[in-house]
């Protein structure tokens, strides 16, 4: 094999492998400053499987959609509660790792703000579903 085979096939290798990890890069965790662990994404079918498999690690799924139920995402998302915390969903799930209690959870998508409430629990995954 040639030098410039061998670089072509590495080059192609490489390229592969970013176009798999890519639908998969909007899962990487990440913590708010107040210590909330949590992922966001879901663009995509490959996304949203890959979010749904990691939903055990987490306290709190939510999901955000227009009401004819296309997805949104850069949702601002606000807690209060036993944490109180305010981040960015980019894609249309968001899950977080929270410590039990009752929280108040305001997402604001397309100038309109929405308020639910959720009771999370030591086990299992609670969930809320906003939608516009």
């Amino acid at each position: 094999m040639s030098a410039k085979s061998v670089s072509f096939t590495l080059l192609f290798g490489l390229a592969a492998c970013l176009l798999v990890a890519g639908p998969l890069a909007a899962q990487t965790a990440r913590t708010t400053p107040q210590g909330v662990a949590y992922v966001t994404g879901g663009v995509g079918t490959d996304e949203r499987a890959a979010m749904e498999a990691m939903a055990g690690a987490y306290t709190l799924k939510m999901e955000f959609a227009r009401s004819d139920r296309a997805y949104l995402g850069d949702v601002a998302v606000s807690l209060r509660g036993p944490v109180a915390t305010q981040l960015t969903a980019e894609g249309p799930v968001l899950l977080l790792q929270l410590p039990p209690g009752r929280y108040a959870v305001t997402a604001t998508a397309l100038g309109t703000a929405r308020t639910q409430t959720v009771t999370v629990g030591k086990t299992g995954l609670a969930r809320l579903a906003f939608l516009w």
